[in-house]
């Protein structure tokens, strides 16, 4: 498996386990080429898990036309309010030929 968590929330509610996410997104990751392709593949797969969540993808590509020597930090800050039970989201680093990190956020919408 290539997509590892890197960042969760404390959500009691998700409407998908980790393991699930990860598998869809391995299981998808050779679209990650054309990230509008990969995203509206997970997000039609998220929307069948539960029709009392929306679902948000983002993914962030990391690539170089040269090797890269040293570690690279990329921070990405997000704002929201929510519901701390039912909201959350799981965040993973994909290793292809490039790095993505793919993160999924639910929001509760019943």
């Amino acid at each position: 498996m290539s997509a590892t968590l890197q960042a969760s929330s404390t959500t009691k509610d998700s409407p998908i386990s980790e393991t699930e996410f990860a598998t869809l997104i391995d299981n998808e990751k050779d679209k990650l080429t054309d990230t509008h392709e990969f995203i509206r593949s997970i997000t039609n797969q998220l929307s069948v898990k539960s029709s009392k969540f929306k679902f948000l993808v983002e993914v962030t590509s990391v690539s170089s036309s040269e090797s890269i020597t040293t570690n690279v930090t990329i921070t990405s800050s997000i704002g929201s309010l929510w519901d701390d039970e039912r909201d959350g989201y799981y965040s993973f680093k994909v290793q292809t030929k490039d790095v993505y990190l793919v993160t999924v956020y639910w929001i509760y919408a019943d």
